[in-house]
């Protein structure tokens, strides 16, 4: 799953470059909904980001993830 077919992405997984280093995982979202969820290769590290929204505004998940895992302002 870790072998991009496309781009930045495996099966289903694609590729993130934070501040703090390579993860893994996907994001998505439909009318009122977003998330993100993202594991560390050696899967020593990891988040989940799910919001509800009452508009359809990028909430920028990938930005948020690297805030939470890497501390990055």
């Amino acid at each position: 799953m870790k072998e991009p077919n496309r781009e930045s992405y495996g099966l289903g997984l694609a590729t993130y470059i934070l501040s703090c280093g390579t993860f893994l995982g996907h994001e998505g979202g439909v009318n009122g909904t977003a998330s993100i969820a993202m594991v560390s290769p050696d899967a020593s590290d990891g988040v989940v980001i799910a919001l509800n929204l009452r508009s359809g505004e990028d909430p920028r998940l990938p930005e948020l993830a690297d805030q939470m895992l890497c501390g990055s302002p």
